[in-house]
């Protein structure tokens, strides 16, 4: 008798009682990683810019239509990579390269397209083109274009994206440069305008002015969120050459602001009624700082997200699911972000090392974990919430041995009721995404 068959299948079953016997002294299941099935595709976009008078006509060539239909009522996931910008549908697992930054490249001052934002149907995507001051929206359906821009003699770096109403009402900032001292030309403070941009009737109108907290010199603001109605409107305060920032939430109807914090990122949520931000009221306690959410309308009433068993840990970054039942927070330790700063409040940044969800229904119970399975030295950054279920896009970063010109990042696609995980896409400087 041949035992060598025999001597395999012993082995083999070895391996599996061990694996089965390792998993289950493990706390909790890792996430199932799902490779993708197909890499990117590339589609060709075409410009076709609009004949108002408020925007700079160009060319309009005949529309040639993507090769891949997004026959999809469900809206897709944008984001940069490589200095270009894809849509990925997760429901047909379908990629579509929006942009080709290569087709630019007899433009010196050009360096790629960032910062897309997708809109709630599903049909545009709208991003900036880097220094140009042009803002791109583009039919994920035909691959027809706009492009908008004010020619302005006040306007410095023109117009960025902001974002998308429920509506579907595009938002975007202007920066202007107004002089304060009408004696000394040099002192300027940088304003933001916000303006509304209809594809419906193709119209571009001004919506509201971000107020400024005081007038100095250098003053510089910037747009951090925008409310489902596009009622609020979040931004920060901060002089030219100081670090921090005052974190502001402006009710564009009645012109009202409110000081929320003077650090971090804060949050509206989608139903308009509370905000989440990180707080260093409670600092002294143990030497955190934690994610507070309150009502809107700046009650007293706070409550502390603060079931954890740490200390000199930062808890930030918050982000609601569509139903404000989640919150995803970052957390980061002293050691792990900018530990030469003596004041916690400098400490705030996009990418950290763990993201964790809270159950904002169940405030006892404890938080789960997203990102503490991967074994990689990382920065991980969030890039959007389903718009319809609890599923979240994540960015990791990845950190190079060498320069940041070797930097690699991964798009994640997270389903933590389901316990999987599904890479998306890989590259180098995914640096924002949107769903």
């Amino acid at each position: 008798m041949n035992k060598k068959p025999l001597l395999f299948f012993v082995i083999v079953l070895m391996m599996a009682c061990a694996t089965a016997c390792n998993i289950s002294r493990q706390p909790a299941p890792k996430p199932t990683r799902i490779e993708p099935s197909r890499r990117p595709t590339r589609d060709i976009f075409v410009d076709k810019s609009t004949t108002k008078p408020t925007l700079s006509p160009t060319a309009s060539p005949e529309i040639i239509k993507p090769e891949i239909m997004t026959d999809s009522n469900y809206p897709p996931i944008v984001y940069t990579k490589d200095d270009n910008i894809y849509a990925y549908y997760p429901e047909l697992g379908h990629f579509v390269q929006v942009t080709d930054r290569r087709a630019e490249a007899e433009n010196s001052n050009f360096v790629g397209y960032a910062n897309s934002h997708v809109s709630p149907d599903g049909r545009f995507v709208a991003f900036d083109k880097q220094h140009t001051g042009t803002v791109i929206i583009s039919s994920l359906e035909t691959g027809q274009e706009w492009s908008l821009s004010v020619d302005d003699p006040l306007d410095r770096y023109s117009k960025t994206v902001i974002g998308w109403d429920k509506n579907n009402l595009l938002y975007l900032a202007r920066k202007i440069v107004r002089e304060v001292d009408q004696d000394a030309s040099s002192e300027e403070s940088f304003v933001k305008v916000i303006y509304r941009y209809d594809l419906r009737d193709d119209t571009l109108s001004y919506y509201t002015e971000l107020p400024v907290v005081e007038t100095v010199d250098g003053l510089w603001t910037t747009v951090k969120g925008l409310s489902e109605s596009g009622r609020y409107i979040a931004y920060t305060v901060r002089k030219t050459y100081e670090v921090g920032s005052n974190q502001i939430l402006l009710d564009a109807e009645t012109g009202q602001i409110q000081e929320v914090s003077n650090h971090g990122l804060f949050q509206i949520s989608n139903k308009e009624d509370r905000i989440a931000f990180a707080s260093m009221a409670r600092f002294e306690e143990n030497r955190n700082i934690y994610v507070a959410v309150r009502d809107i309308d700046a009650s007293d009433a706070v409550w502390y997200i603060d079931n954890f068993d740490l200390e000199n840990t930062i808890w930030g970054n918050p982000y609601w699911s569509y139903d404000d039942r989640y919150l995803l927070i970052s957390q980061s330790n002293y050691d792990d972000v900018y530990s030469e700063f003596d004041d916690p409040s400098l400490w705030s940044t996009k990418w950290c090392p763990e993201m964790l969800i809270i159950d904002t229904q169940n405030p006892g119970k404890a938080a789960v974990y997203l990102t503490t399975s991967f074994s990689e030295d990382a920065l991980w950054g969030f890039g959007g919430w389903s718009p319809s279920d609890h599923r979240l896009v994540l960015i990791q970063q990845i950190m190079p041995m060498t320069g940041l010109q070797d930097l690699e990042a991964k798009l994640w696609l997270f389903d933590f009721s389901e316990n999987t995980v599904l890479l998306i896409d890989q590259g180098t400087f995914i640096v924002d995404a949107d769903w």
